[in-house]
């Protein structure tokens, strides 16, 4: 087999990579780190994976390994993005995320990528003007701001001329890079599709990052963690091996960086090439050790023998379930002022929520219920639900909840967020009829976050706001009412082209309708060939044809074999195939589409227009 290879190069340099040693025990995992760190050299892969069930601390392991970097490694370039945020699964975004942390962190500039996702993003959404408000490379010091300021537009033609000028007569820092690479590695952008940019995104990203380390000499790591998180509703719309495509790809394209991944299960790269298991690194993390467990206990003062067998032995090593037991031995201690004794804990895991609950007051207990029913909160959230709920906790306390392992910050400034265990234990254990009016609440909440959106002007709140009504609606409303909701309100977001925020949520709607009607009604193959559209106008074009395949199917059970809903979404196929090159194919869809508009409306049909012109096209 030959080495890895990134499918598009700009200096076509080959690795030599080496095998390293694997390490399996958990005490070692964060020797393993440092080896990794240690041993490193530019042209070798190395991608250490951290794998295991959900509460088993694998985001704790990557927020340790991220402060060791912090602290011990201080030259060493580092950032993480947690792809449980939907929107941050798909390339583009997740792209531009990281972009943003490191150049925030480090003063990373990233001119090849910046301008390459401006002129992506500029075919991708021809009806939406370039400005300031929805265009954040616009302000700040990067390339594309400079262009704009100087040639007032990022264009298409004279590219090289025009954005030469731009350097040239801004006294910009990106003269160097442009004369020295960015006018050859640009040079055919504005010619290349969409698809084709998006195709060597990963790769304009690399080498800016690749050039900053080599002008700086340092050392970089990057953590993705909640890997899994791209594989939600997969089963239901295929291309497992394509949702990660863009990673293999930009890791391909970064020898010198150390990756990081965490997930719930092993990295399968190796059956796309069997070439990556000379780079992978995996390590399962199971349960605690007693010595490990012992020893977090005796850190937070849990001191006693008996009271450590008894935690031990509920927890099963989760450190989930050991944090837990942690929070009630502290609530004991302070609440009624006495050593805790074995007797306090519970056996199991099961009553270890439970025991816990038990040593909290009325007031705290019931201000939980109703948090855990909110993927995240700030303040006025926390007020909302306070209030609404009476649950009597005092509303300037809030930051004494954070005296309890399982609340953290989360992603966004100033909200916090619930670890997805307790979450589900407390809302198992609630009156279901109470935590439905919670959902209405937070529904209505960001609902009403939603009304008068500027199709001009998508903020960051609004998309939010969709995702998190989405999710509560889908609890809270009936499966009529919701899917009338979402494909209303979600009309704005796809006029704004906002795909990325989109796309996630439609997938969701199919799974729901699905398991509603066992897949067989009308109203999921309006969904499906929503979806696939979007993700065509996405470039995922082999997706789209798999959804557009699947509502043929639907509306002939219902309509029979010839009708015009049928050559509707024949025409749709055409369309696709032509797109992708597949002439033949196409023609095919497109005959058979007007043959059917014909015969069902009418040689004199409107209809027949669209079939007739895409042959000729």
């Amino acid at each position: 087999m030959p080495p890895i290879k990134p499918k598009f190069t700009l200096s076509g340099a080959e690795t030599s990579p080496k095998a390293g040693k694997k390490f399996t025990d958990r005490e070692e995992f964060i020797s393993a780190f440092y080896k990794a760190l240690d041993t490193k050299v530019n042209d070798e892969f190395k991608i250490l994976v951290y794998y295991g069930i959900g509460g088993i601390g694998k985001t704790t392991l990557r927020k340790e390994l991220s402060r060791i970097v912090e602290e011990k490694k201080p030259n060493t370039v580092h950032c993480s993005i947690d792809l449980d945020t939907p929107t941050y699964r798909e390339q583009e975004t997740a792209l531009f995320i990281l972009r943003n942390k490191l150049n925030e962190k480090f003063k990373i500039h990233f001119p090849s990528f910046d301008i390459a996702y401006t002129v992506y993003w500029q075919k991708t959404h021809p009806q939406t003007p370039l400005t300031k408000y929805n265009f954040p490379l616009l302000t700040g010091v990067n390339a594309v701001a400079n262009i704009m300021s100087v040639v007032g537009e990022m264009p298409y033609i004279g590219f090289i001329p025009k954005v030469s000028k731009a350097f040239a007569t801004g006294g910009s820092v990106f003269r160097e890079w442009w004369t020295r690479r960015g006018q050859t590695e640009l040079k055919n952008l504005p010619n290349l599709e969409p698809k084709e940019i998006s195709e060597r995104m990963p790769m304009f990203w690399a080498s800016d990052l690749k050039d900053f380390l080599a002008e700086k000499n340092k050392q970089a790591v990057l953590f993705l963690d909640t890997y899994e998180a791209l594989w939600e509703n997969v089963s239901a719309h295929g291309g497992f091996f394509m949702r990660d495509e863009w990673i293999r790809e930009l890791v391909s394209n970064l020898p010198e960086v150390t990756w990081i991944i965490c997930g719930r299960e092993k990295l399968r790269w190796n059956e796309q090439d069997e070439e990556w298991d000379k780079y992978i690194y995996q390590h399962l993390l199971g349960k605690l050790s007693d010595k490990d467990s012992r020893y977090f206990l005796e850190s937070c003062g849990v001191k006693k023998n008996d009271v450590q067998n008894v935690i031990m032995e509920a927890s099963k090593g989760v450190p989930h379930f050991l944090d837990l037991a942690v929070d009630t031995y502290y609530e004991i201690n302070n609440r009624f002022q006495r050593e805790p004794k074995a007797k306090d804990f519970a056996k199991t895991q099961q009553d270890v929520l439970n025991r816990f609950l038990r040593y909290l007051d009325k007031t705290e207990i019931q201000t939980l219920n109703v948090l855990s029913a909110a993927r995240k909160w700030n303040m006025e959230i926390f007020k909302l639900l306070v209030s609404e709920f009476k649950t009597g906790y005092p509303i300037t306390n809030m930051n004494e909840l954070f005296r309890f392992s399982f609340i953290s910050e989360g992603e966004l400034p100033d909200t916090w967020v619930m670890h997805d265990l307790m979450r589900e234990a407390i809302q198992a254990i609630q009156n279901p009829e109470i935590l439905k009016m919670v959902h209405k609440i937070l529904f209505d909440y960001y609902v009403a976050h939603l009304e008068n959106v500027d199709v001009k002007n998508i903020t960051e709140e609004n998309k939010s706001a969709l995702i998190e009504a989405f999710y509560h609606g889908r609890t809270h409303l009936n499966s009529d009412d919701f899917i009338k909701w979402f494909i209303k309100t979600s009309k704005v977001f796809d006029k704004a082209a906002e795909y990325k925020t989109i796309i996630p949520l439609f997938e969701d709607l199919i799974v729901i309708m699905e398991e509603k009607n066992s897949g067989v009604y009308k109203e999921l193959a309006d969904a499906q060939i929503s979806l696939a559209r979007l993700y065509e106008l996405n470039i995922r074009f082999e997706e789209a044809k798999i959804l557009y395949e699947k509502a043929i199917a639907i509306r002939k059970s219902i309509f029979g074999e010839e009708h015009y809903e049928i050559a509707r979404v024949l025409n749709n196929l055409g369309v696709l195939c032509g797109k992708q090159g597949k002439f033949s194919e196409a023609e095919n869809f497109l005959i058979k589409a007007l043959e059917i508009f014909k015969k069902d409306l009418g040689e004199d049909s409107i209809d027949i227009a669209n079939p007739i012109t895409n042959l000729a096209i």
